[in-house]
């Protein structure tokens, strides 16, 4: 949705065919945005009053963060100071880590907004196509189950990480199992005031960041080296009571057990982690591209999928937009910084997801042995995963 309200709101002149998932079971829940798609969402002249519509309906930033053992409670890892709460985005560091949590509903309402606004970008679902016609490396028309057929001068495809377009494009992306499960859920009240923190535990990972005006949301991770037999996004997901049921019985510090008792059941659901990697480019047809987890999906405990969505829909509306019709420096230097991220996104799970006591132990040891440098080095993790070049900067405050 994302690319849509891009698309909608930068590209004059050509026709826009939009591919979306069909409706999928909706739980309240809160998505997080780090510094590049806040500056996205900022830039009035692409997404108009996105931000400010966001931040007024209870949007906020993490402030307090850190890693702690899961068993003791004990801080292994903080950073040297808070992370940045700005009031106005042009007061933020471009170049800092800032993570900005928003209601996923009203996200999507604001960019539904910008699709209904548009007169050149049509939406049709994922689950209606069966082909396309193309012509020349270019596809002109997407055709679907009722034998509707639908021209376009650009195709966007933002059908989630099972995209079923992609297989029809044969444009490969695989999906690799990570070897465990996320379950997520949204608390009736905020337990843990403005921290926010990640535990560590033996095969498992918590965190919890308070959001809204008076909730925590929180993931919770468990190593299953089984991969599942079906992939199958209709069978995948697990939702309410039967998702709880994996975290009950783990053992944490407090106040994680208040925050587990605390959750609203309707708002929890579960599925395995999945990755792929790909391109937003599809290298066959000049005129199809991918954006969210259709191009590629990462870790989803990181925080990323939706903030990398709306950065994709901003990249592709801005090749469309050009003259030449060809990406620009900051388009390949964002491919270089998601496959930083995504570097990173493995040494946070190897980190935070060991099975082996001893490794625990020792690591634990390491990082409390100097606080200081551990410090500095949460610090470095942090920026490192979120840091803008200059003419990515640029590029998103221009538009």
């Amino acid at each position: 949705m994302s690319a849509s309200l891009t698309v909608a709101a930068r590209v004059e002149g050509a026709h826009v065919m939009l591919i979306r998932p069909h409706a999928k079971t909706m739980t309240e829940t809160y998505q997080g945005l780090w510094t590049p798609s806040i500056m996205c969402l900022s830039n009035r002249k692409v997404f108009g009053n996105a931000f400010k519509q966001l931040k007024m309906d209870g949007g906020r930033f993490m402030t307090e963060a850190g890693y702690r053992n899961a068993e003791s409670g004990k801080w292994i890892a903080r950073p040297s100071q808070c992370m940045p709460s700005p009031v106005h985005v042009s007061s933020l560091d471009p170049r800092q880590p800032a993570l900005f949590f928003v209601r996923e509903s009203k996200l999507i309402d604001i960019l539904q907004d910008q699709i209904e606004k548009s007169d050149n970008v049509e939406v049709v679902n994922d689950s209606y196509v069966v082909s396309f016609e193309e012509e020349e490396k270019y596809i002109k028309t997407v055709i679907t189950q009722n034998e509707e057929r639908y021209s376009c001068d650009h195709l966007i495809v933002a059908d989630g990480k099972f995209s079923p377009c992609r297989a029809l494009l044969n444009a490969h992306s695989p999906l690799h199992y990570r070897g465990y499960r996320v379950t997520r859920g949204l608390t009736s009240r905020n337990v843990t005031g403005n921290t926010s923190f990640q535990s560590w535990g033996k095969g498992t990972r918590f965190a919890t960041v308070p959001v809204g005006r008076d909730s925590n949301i929180w993931f919770y991770t468990n190593s299953e080296e089984e991969c599942p037999e079906s992939l199958d996004p209709s069978t995948d997901h697990i939702y309410g009571e039967n998702a709880l049921r994996s975290i009950k019985d783990a053992t944490f510090h407090d106040p994680i057990g208040e925050i587990i008792a605390d959750t609203v059941t309707s708002t929890v659901h579960a599925q395995s982690a999945l990755e792929s990697f790909g391109s937003i480019y599809d290298s066959k047809k000049s005129n199809v591209y991918f954006v969210g987890d259709a191009a590629r999906t990462l870790d989803p405990i990181l925080a990323v999928g939706a903030g990398l969505a709306i950065e994709d829909g901003f990249d592709v509306a801005n090749t469309i937009s050009s003259s030449s019709g060809q990406r620009n420096k900051a388009s390949m230097d964002r491919e270089s910084r998601i496959r930083r991220l995504r570097f990173l996104s493995n040494l946070s799970q190897f980190s935070g997801q060991m099975n082996s006591s001893l490794l625990i132990s020792i690591r634990d040891m390491l990082c409390t042995a100097n606080t200081n440098l551990t410090s500095k080095m949460f610090d470095s993790f942090m920026s490192s995963s979120v840091r803008l070049t200059s003419d990515e900067v640029t590029l998103f405050r221009r538009g």
